[in-house]
């Protein structure tokens, strides 16, 4: 059952066009920075927020289109969503919370019990079926909302930042639940996330947003490996450039700086990771095309290196090991050379 939408939608004075399109057994992450639309696609998928335009077919199923007057309700959806604060019934058990979909669907109670049971066992939480949710730690409760949308067999399932808010050491356990059962999951997943790891763990495509357009997509590798956006380009850990190449040089800042650009031209981006550039104390006499003047103007920690943050005409992140930061008796406020070999740049149209 494909998922067909040009998603044309406004809430205030933010307006949504983003087309999103998606096969059967697939999971869709949407990633871009606070107020980009993320929760809005969610939103309008769930029939929450209605479309002003465009329209939204699942299967052979049309569920709005504005012009044709057509919008089915939110509750004729077939779709589960999970929030980021799970709204689990805090007055029901978790075996009655799994069963409140399938009664609310119109199965008995007893068959709604029986359901969300073989549900608790299939996800591994049956031990947990009389408890209620204040008992639960922060990721058993989103596995059980998890659990509780699955068991209402959506052709949509819709994720808001599900591994946000947990104990970070509950995370890996709730992303490794995620992914066996969504990955069973005959329907379609769209997965909000801020978090570049889950979209490489559990999406088989990535739609990047800002400011309610679309201005990404593909797979997790192609977005990593190309990131469009700072945001993105961030949340991969890599430094984004945006320059202009020209007789095998890209012109960087200010214009009077070039990196290695092999056949590009005209408009591109330059990307590479915080590991590929090196520190000077002065100007480097080495074989790396790529080295401009800066500032120090932040150094922290950053798993067993340090994370340098370089500013001037060309601000990078630079990724040195203590002994190097201390060799260099480099500081916050000093002067420095930055280079990054040609080989490590990362060179495509803009």
């Amino acid at each position: 059952m494909t998922l067909d939408g040009h998603l044309i939608a406004g809430r205030g004075a933010f307006d949504l066009d983003c087309t999103l399109n998606a096969v059967p057994g697939s999971v869709v992450a949407l990633l871009g920075p606070n107020g980009a639309g993320k929760t809005t696609v969610l939103r309008a998928l769930a029939g929450l927020t209605p479309l002003s335009a465009g329209h939204l077919r699942l299967g052979e199923r049309l569920l709005e289109d504005p012009r044709q007057q057509v919008r089915v309700t939110a509750q004729e959806r077939r779709v589960g969503m999970v929030f980021q604060d799970r709204l689990l019934f805090p007055h029901l058990n978790v075996l009655d919370n799994v069963a409140f979909g399938p009664h609310h669907r119109g199965a008995s109670r007893r068959a709604s019990r029986r359901t969300a049971r073989e549900w608790l066992e299939r996800t591994g939480l049956v031990e947990f079926a009389s408890r209620r949710p204040h008992q639960l730690s922060g990721g058993q409760q989103q596995r059980v909302a998890i659990t509780r949308a699955l068991a209402t067999a959506p052709d949509l399932l819709l994720l808001d930042e599900p591994l946000a808010a947990i104990d970070a050491a509950a995370v890996v356990e709730l992303r490794r639940f995620l992914r066996q059962h969504i990955s069973d999951f005959p329907g379609i997943t769209v997965l909000v996330t801020h978090q570049s790891v889950d979209a490489l763990v559990l999406a088989d495509q990535v739609l990047v947003l800002d400011a309610g357009r679309t201005v990404q997509s593909g797979s997790p590798v192609e977005v990593a490996r190309r990131p469009r956006t700072s945001h993105v380009a961030a949340l991969m850990g890599l430094n984004l450039l945006r320059g202009q190449a020209e007789g095998g040089v890209i012109h960087l800042g200010e214009g009077h700086l070039a990196v290695g650009a092999g056949h590009a031209a005209g408009e591109v981006l330059v990307s590479f990771s915080p590991s590929a550039v090196t520190l000077h104390s002065h100007r480097p006499d080495s074989s790396a095309r790529n080295t401009w003047p800066g500032r120090i103007d932040g150094i922290a920690p950053h798993g067993d290196a340090v994370r340098v943050h370089v500013s001037g005409p060309v601000p990078v992140l630079a990724d040195v090991t203590p002994r190097a930061l201390t060799a260099l008796s480099l500081a916050e406020g000093d002067s420095v050379w930055v280079a990054v070999k040609a080989v490590e740049v990362s060179v495509y149209p803009a």
